[in-house]
């Protein structure tokens, strides 16, 4: 036995084979049909030829082919024996085994009138070798011969191709053996046909003679014999009077019936008969004298209560004019057990036959126990089968199937799982506890069925085989079949029942295993395609190039777009590092350090990804962009994402620039300005050094105390401000005496707040000489326009320089406040309520000037502490706002623009009718506008976006008539966003 890949499993005697058996196996195998392996020497040299077909899995022949059995037997115990036996009395006669190969006759046995030859070895040309041989090549079928052999004598004999082989058997006998022989026979013949005419004129006179008293000896002689045989059988012989009484009985029919002789003679046959009479009996004694003889079986009563299973062969003899009954009785009781058995293991064959093809061809759990049910009570001879499985919910075997004539039974069957309970202790229970098959023979009387035996009794259920369905060594199903008799499953029946088992674990285990290979298939497949769509979709640049191979296999969209190199333009490493690397000097480093770097990948059991320096790569265009890669290893592909940097380096040298542009107009404003970081001044515009009278250097590094000479009484109060904004105070505005350096009295009008500087915390103020506001109240009036006007313009100076910190929202804040007016428009508000509605768009991303630059333009996903200090940026924009006065409530707006009409929003969770409708207004503009512009870690999502999401949120995040009037606005009058 082989299997698939010609493997021995299991072999008689030696485990080798040859290349032309292996040959064979393969064929039989890939063919699916037996093969012949013709005469050839085996691995020990001895002369043989074999046998071999396929295996199929659970022997169905539309299954797949697991291996072949190859049967070899030896020429010299086969052929040779055949051969050997005719003809044993005849001095020409040979039989001889040949083969055709090409022009040629080959002998597969040795010649009888050549010793010398070499059976196997020995070839002749067809034309030389045996005319009688070449004559049945011509045929190619069975043909009676004659002609001249390979001696030259001339022979008569028959012939036959052997089916399904190569081979020819040819008899020959010589022609003088056969043809002299019936000569002299001929005329014997004539001469003594006279003399047995003759003769036998005399013979039948002496027969007629003897024939009388021939017949009285046979008729004595059988008598004797008879009696004889009445005697010695083995078999019960009684001979029975016309009046049914035992007159006469042989040692074997008392032996069978326990009786002794003298008390079965003068019984009646009705006595011994069981479920007989005297009438019945007479009956059937009518029957056998009418018919001369009768066989029939009955049963027989014993001494000791026992019944045996008799068949009967009586005869009727006459006998001097009276009639009397011989019958010989034969015990069939072991042969009706046999047979009964063989009709059992019959059925019960047929049985798991016919479970092995359910398992084959079903792969729905549900419907294999279903057919296995049904099954068992169709083919096993069960009244009833059911399966199940655990529920541990409700505690209980759930029946899935139950097919017999008993199937009501599984309606008030429990079986529990508790193990405090008795119903939890039966066969079906314990056998998915241990593992094994559990048997109940005697079921009404097993005590651990006792909960069931009333049950059990009323559908006439006598004995149980319950069998647990292992999957990965664990039962996670049982099945039960039952039988109305006792004492059913004997030894024989058990293993039977235990092979059921195993093949359907081992059904239930192929359909797991085929199931799970699906659910990895798929989970796979999903991957690829997940995997794919993001690649695709990452706004980076992705490339994978092959570890083994130094390939590049893929690059994404974005790759193209960004480098201008197709993937067959750079179709391996060599060729990408030449594209975009000019110099060769620096490709050499890069290089260096790439392997470096996958090394490192390689090494690190943990996948962390590398990151390379900042590096410049020439696109296909010839520009240089600056790039930072990513490195990751899976398996045998090499991940790189590229992070375009360019337009970052280039937006922060902007943000440099920019940055002195606003200091050069915080340096011309009229209001005096100081930043204090620490408690000192680290920056002081020029006005702020006219109204105290010292240079910027003299400011600079030293306690705002100390620079503005103050009172006790300014001097109490800067140090409150102080406690005040390290508890948390945003703004704090305050009237401060003191001296300038030349001695004068001075009154500064301050307003402070915390905000950023140069990436780290500040308070900023800003200062007026208000001195000589006392002087005139006309003049003080003037004086507060102008400094209304300051304000305003450097709440957009501040606004400037928000969006200087975040280049990549350049303009938000304008565009916002646009859109947010054209809403309010749209609405019917009036003209005056839009304009303000715009400044309020204009500052509502002001709090995010005490954001970290860092923070705002970076390009990948924020981290949660990262996100809620942006969140952060609502509440500072109130304190920074809270003490201006406006038309409209601008600091609560912007407080509120990041509310949601469910209270989803922040920073105080507002909802409805609680949020100001300036707020409602600026938040539908704000995500329009956010979503349809590109931003750092995304690009672009596009006006159709914007609009899906609001539509798709109005009423549960965004008031229904601002939606509303949004939509108007695009759809209906064709709005375009403003640039």
């Amino acid at each position: 036995m082989l299997d698939r890949s010609l493997n021995v499993k299991l072999a008689l005697h030696q485990s080798a084979i040859t290349p032309l058996e292996r040959e064979s196996l393969n064929q039989a195998m890939v063919n699916r049909s037996p093969v012949l392996i013709d005469i050839h020497q085996a691995v020990d040299g001895i002369w043989s030829f074999g046998y071999t077909r396929p295996v199929y899995a659970l022997n169905q022949r539309d299954a797949p082919v697991i291996g072949a059995v190859y049967l070899e037997v030896s020429v010299v115990s086969t052929i040779d024996k055949i051969l050997s036996v005719w003809p044993s009395n005849s001095n020409s006669s040979e039989l001889v085994l040949f083969e055709k190969k090409n022009n040629e006759i080959f002998y597969l046995s040795a010649l009888r009138f050549e010793p010398a030859s070499q059976r196997f070895k020995l070839s002749r040309p067809i034309e030389t070798a045996n005319l009688v041989a070449s004559e049945l090549l011509t045929t190619n079928s069975a043909a009676l011969l004659d002609g001249v052999d390979y001696r030259g004598i001339r022979v008569l004999g028959a012939g036959a191709p052997i089916t399904g082989t190569n081979w020819f058997l040819l008899a020959k006998t010589d022609y003088a053996e056969v043809i002299l022989p019936m000569r002299e026979l001929v005329y014997s013949a004539i001469a003594g046909g006279v003399g047995v005419i003759c003769a036998l004129f005399a013979f039948l006179t002496f027969y007629w003679r003897i024939k009388n008293a021939d017949a009285i000896v046979r008729m004595a002689s059988m008598d004797g014999r008879l009696m004889a045989a009445r005697r010695a059988s083995l078999d019960g012989y009684l001979t029975i009077d016309a009046q049914g009484r035992i007159i006469e009985v042989n040692e074997s029919l008392a032996k069978l019936s326990a009786f002794s002789a003298e008390e079965l003679c003068n019984k009646y046959l009705y006595q011994l008969e069981v479920d007989s009479s005297d009438e019945k009996t007479m009956r059937k004694l009518e029957q056998i004298q009418a018919s001369g003889s009768m066989r029939f079986r009955t049963q027989l009563k014993c001494k000791h209560g026992l019944v045996l299973d008799v068949e009967v062969s009586a005869v009727f003899v006459r006998d001097q004019g009276v009639g009397i009954f011989n019958a010989f009785v034969h015990d069939i009781g072991a042969e009706l057990a046999s047979r009964k058995r063989m009709e059992r293991l019959n059925t019960f064959y047929r049985f798991t036959s016919n479970i092995n093809i359910v398992i084959f061809n079903t792969k729905d759990p549900i419907q294999l126990l279903k057919k296995i049910c049904q099954s068992a009570t169709e083919y096993g001879g069960f009244v009833l089968a059911w399966a199940g499985f655990p529920d541990n919910k409700l505690g209980r075997i759930i029946p899935v199937a139950a097919t017999g004539n008993a199937s009501a039974y599984v309606e008030n069957l429990i079986v529990t799982l508790d193990p405090t309970l008795s119903t939890s202790h039966g066969p079906t229970r314990m056998c998915m506890l241990e593992k094994k098959i559990q048997f109940a023979n005697d079921f009404n009387h097993d005590p651990r069925t006792s909960s069931w035996h009333e049950l059990a009794q009323k559908y006439d259920i006598c004995a149980s085989a319950a069998i647990p369905v292992l999957v990965n060594n664990e039962a996670i199903g049982v099945i039960t079949f039952y039988a109305n008799q006792p004492h059913y499953f004997d030894e024989e029946f058990r293993d039977l029942i235990e092979e059921v088992g195993r093949n359907i674990s081992i059904g239930f285990q192929l359909s797991e295993t085929e199931q799970q290979r699906d659910r990895e298939a798929m989970q796979r497949i999903e991957s690829e395609q997940r995997f794919k769509r993001i690649f695709e979709a990452s706004p980076l640049p992705v490339q994978i190039h092959s570890l083994s191979t130094r390939k590049l296999l893929a690059i994404n969209s974005v790759h193209e777009e960004t480098f201008g190199y197709p993937l067959a333009e750079i179709a391996d490493e060599e060729t990408w590092f030449a594209k975009v690397f000019a110099s060769s000097d620096f490709r050499g480093k890069v290089k260096s350090l790439w392997e470096e770097n996958l090394a490192m990948a390689i090494s690190d059991v943990s996948n962390r990804v590398i990151r390379s320096p900042e590096i410049q790569l020439r696109c296909k265009n010839g520009v240089d962009r600056t790039v930072c890669g990513f490195v990751s290893i899976d398996a045998d592909d090499v991940i790189v994402q590229w992070l375009d940097l360019t337009e970052i380096r280039r937006v922060e040298s902007e943000l440099v620039e920019h940055e002195s542009q606003i200091r050069g107009l915080l340096e011309q404003t009229i209001t005096g300005i100081y930043v204090i970081q620490d408690d000192r001044i680290v920056y002081a515009n020029a006005r702020m050094g006219e109204i105290l009278g010292r240079t910027q250097s003299e400011m600079i590094g030293k306690d705002s105390i100390e620079v503005f000479d103050a009172s006790p009484d300014a001097v109490e109060k800067i140090r409150h401000a102080r406690s005040e904004f390290k508890a948390g105070t945003r703004q704090i505005a305050m009237n401060l005496s003191g001296m300038t350096r030349f001695g004068d009295a001075i009154i500064l009008g301050t307003h402070a707040s915390r905000g950023v500087w140069d990436g780290r915390m500040a308070i900023i103020v800003m200062a007026q000489d208000i001195t000589e506001r006392l002087h005139a109240e006309e003049r003080i009036s003037t004086y507060v326009k102008q400094l209304e006007l300051s304000m305003q313009s450097t709440l957009e100076v501040v606004a400037k320089m928000v969006d200087m910190r975040d280049p990549y929202t350049a303009g938000h804040e304008r565009r916002v406040g646009l859109i947010a007016s054209d809403i309010a428009r749209e609405m019917g508000w009036a003209e005056d309520q839009c304009k303000y509605l715009e400044l309020a768009g204009l500052v509502h991303d002001i709090g995010k000037i005490a954001i970290p630059a860092e923070i705002l333009s970076k390009p990948t996903r924020l981290t949660a502490i990262e996100y809620e200090l942006i969140k952060s940026h609502a509440e500072r924009g109130y304190e920074i706002l809270k003490d201006a006065k406006f038309p409209i409530q601008i600091a609560e707006i912007i407080r509120e623009h990041h509310e949601r009409m469910d209270g989803s929003g922040y920073p105080q969770g507002l909802k409805g009718e609680q949020i100001l409708p300036e707020a409602r207004i600026l938040a539908v503009a704000d995500v329009v506008e956010s979503m349809s512009s590109h931003r750092p870690y995304r690009p672009a999502m596009g006006i159709e976006s914007a609009l899906k999401e609001i539509r798709e949120h109005r009423g549960t995040l965004f008031d229904d008539a601002v939606v509303d009037a949004m939509l108007r606005l695009v759809v209906e009058k064709k709005y375009c966003l403003p640039l």
